[in-house]
């Protein structure tokens, strides 16, 4: 059965909890989701009990600096392993092309040379693209690009062995023209900025970001069981899952989940 962990789960300038990123887990093998922004990947992964050398699919969802900087932490430290033979296989990126190059210029700047020669040899890059279709830990994987912003970025929905399904959103409102690959789906994975009774002290909607209620609303009107809020600002930190699944009760009727960093969740 997989599970989610959830290595971190705050919004871009959270100091109280690690930048939104989690592990899709099934069984031995690890399906990394972004990076968050710098080593302190490293402390989630060990806290997580999650083993390095089982990492062989990594996803980033966008270009932004919480997303990907703990990424070029993890291929210093997986590549050290490749380079000691404590490593089997492949590690594979999966990310927009765009994104390619941003990595290989970021590694080409802080890393040793001896780490860079392991791309397009034992550390691969796949572009996806929307509406693309992939097959990551032998389930079937749906990209899609999740709408206008200033830097573009592509949510996924993954099947998982018990015949369920994912949705991940991204960061922002999950738009309706993505409506058509969340329809039917079992969980629902979505930011929820803040509160929206706090809405006029966060200003989301400035920053492209959105509310426990547009999250609602979204999973309500998509008629999806489970819905997890996460990506959140941490002035609430101490009373977050209280605070923010008693509102959500008011615009949605389905499980809600609000997870700290590293909880996880059986995806049964």
């Amino acid at each position: 059965m997989e599970k989610l962990i959830m290595l971190g789960t705050g919004s871009a300038l959270s100091v109280k909890c690690y930048n939104a990123c989690f592990v899709l887990q099934d069984e031995d093998r690890y399906l990394l989701v972004d990076g968050g922004g710098g080593n302190g990947i490293i402390r989630q992964l060990k806290e997580a009990d999650i083993p390095l050398n089982k990492i062989h699919d990594i996803y980033l969802s966008c270009s932004d600096t919480e997303n990907i900087f703990g990424v070029i932490w993890v291929i210093k430290l997986l590549g050290s392993l490749m380079r000691s033979d404590e490593y089997e296989g492949d590690l594979r990126i999966y990310c927009q092309s765009e994104l390619v190059k941003t990595i290989h210029t970021l590694a080409a700047i802080t890393l040793p040379r001896r780490f860079i020669w392991l791309f397009d040899h034992r550390i691969l890059f796949v572009p996806v693209y929307d509406a693309d279709m992939r097959h990551l830990m032998d389930h079937s994987v749906r990209f899609f690009e999740t709408g206008p912003r200033d830097k573009k970025q592509l949510g996924f929905t993954i099947m998982l062995d018990n015949g369920s399904r994912l949705v991940y959103s991204g960061s922002g409102l999950l738009p309706e023209s993505c409506f058509q690959y969340a329809e039917g789906a079992d969980w629902l994975l979505h930011e929820a900025y803040c509160l929206h009774s706090q809405k006029d002290i966060y200003n989301p909607y400035e920053k492209g970001h959105c509310t426990v209620r547009d999250a609602c609303e979204t999973a309500a009107h998509l008629e999806i069981p489970n819905l997890i809020l996460w990506q959140t600002e941490d002035d609430n930190i101490a009373r977050r899952s209280e605070l923010y699944s008693a509102e959500a009760k008011l615009y949605y009727k389905g499980r809600v989940h609000v997870p700290y960093d590293l909880e996880s969740l059986e995806l049964s």
